[in-house]
């Protein structure tokens, strides 16, 4: 076989998530890499860093400066979209990343993106930060983004226990909170691909030990289905935990990765 010339890690990234040919196989992550030690070697540290677009593009550059990545990963949290929601956030300290500290819907019909939604601080920041580290790296690594699915963004909104319980009590209400909170994720999303993104990762926690392979098909595949064509970018999807049994549905739904 042919030795293929040497790519640029963009292009090898890129070629390799939608399954074409690599020089070497393609080194990144889709998630957060950030650790106290490449806080201290970019002196960009948590939680400024995720409020701050030039501090979040300094320290998700180190994933390409220090560890030798082929993609950057700004979007440290899964608490952006929340915060610009209103939920209540602790945004923790240099060794802890952000959690929500409420859930401050309780019906579908109080889901309400707010008109400044793209110039809340903690989306502002990450859009910020993507077209820093576009102009800075942009012709040679790949920019990723990161947006929250409709799943994990219903936990944040409208609580954990209450959602995953109504799945069984009250399925069409699930749907309900689902098909009004993917707005936020192609809201999110689109503007993180003007921004300069590359390729998004699309997280959405329909993990083993909180929901059945039943439940990842019934309510969510659909979703996702549609979340990847109207989104159009290349995309990861991310589900923290065990998806095994999954797999085969997760296949159907139209993510590159």
């Amino acid at each position: 076989m042919k030795t293929l010339y040497k790519m640029t890690p963009k292009r090898r990234f890129i070629s390799g998530m939608l399954g074409g040919r690599v020089d070497r196989v393609p080194v990144g992550s889709a998630t957060s890499v950030a650790t106290v030690e490449q806080e201290k070697m970019t002196n960009s540290y948590f939680p400024d860093a995720h409020l701050d677009g030039e501090k979040m593009a300094r320290l998700a550059a180190g994933a390409y400066e220090i560890l030798g990545y082929d993609c950057i990963m700004p979007v440290f949290s899964v608490v952006a979209e929340s915060a610009a929601l209103g939920c209540e956030i602790d945004w923790g300290d240099k060794e802890n990343m952000p959690i929500n500290r409420s859930s401050p819907w309780e019906d579908p019909d109080e889901v309400m993106i707010p008109d400044n939604f793209l110039d809340k601080p903690s989306i502002k920041a990450c859009l910020d930060a993507i077209k820093i580290l576009r102009d800075t790296y942009g012709d040679q690594v790949v920019i990723m983004g990161k947006v929250m699915g409709p799943w994990t963004l219903a936990y944040h909104m409208h609580g954990v226990q209450e959602f995953l319980m109504e799945t069984i009590s009250d399925p069409e209400r699930v749907r309900s909170f689902l098909s009004r909170l993917k707005k936020v994720t192609v809201l999110f999303g689109k503007a993180q691909i003007r921004a300069g993104a590359d390729v998004l990762c699309f997280a959405d926690h329909a993990t083993g030990d909180l929901v059945s392979s039943e439940t990842y098909h019934d309510f969510l595949l659909s979703f996702h289905k549609e979340l990847t064509k109207e989104i159009g970018c290349p995309m990861a999807l991310h589900i923290c935990g065990d998806t095994l049994d999954r797999i085969k549905y997760i296949c159907e739904s139209g993510f590159d990765c």
